[in-house]
């Protein structure tokens, strides 16, 4: 049983896995393909900015998603709020589920 099976449904989201689509024989960037992804959970880690007076900010994240769940390295998660994620290395698998960082860097020059 996927822990998330347990929880409230207000805690679960739908979110976008973003995949590239890589390049054809020219060199030109084909489609990114779009997969909804249902009933995952999205748990906010931390946040920083480089300095006091830095207007930029890193945030992070955890997705956690059922079993079998097909996420990669390069793609980018879209979450309800319309923000685009960015996944950090590669998604840990284990008995409960699969287990995504993510990362999104705002504002700044």
């Amino acid at each position: 049983m996927w822990p998330g099976d347990a929880l409230s449904a207000d805690w679960k989201v739908s979110v976008v896995v973003l995949r590239s689509g890589g390049r054809d024989e020219s060199g030109r960037p084909r489609p990114v393909t779009e997969t909804a992804l249902d009933d995952v959970l999205i748990a906010p880690t931390s946040s920083s900015e480089p300095d006091a007076l830095a207007s930029a900010t890193t945030s992070f994240s955890t997705l956690y998603a059922p079993p079998g769940t097909d996420i990669r390295s390069t793609d980018r998660i879209r979450l309800p709020d319309g923000g685009v994620w960015d996944v950090v290395g590669d998604a840990s698998s284990w008995p409960l589920g699969v287990v995504v960082q993510l990362t999104r860097k705002r504002g700044g020059a």
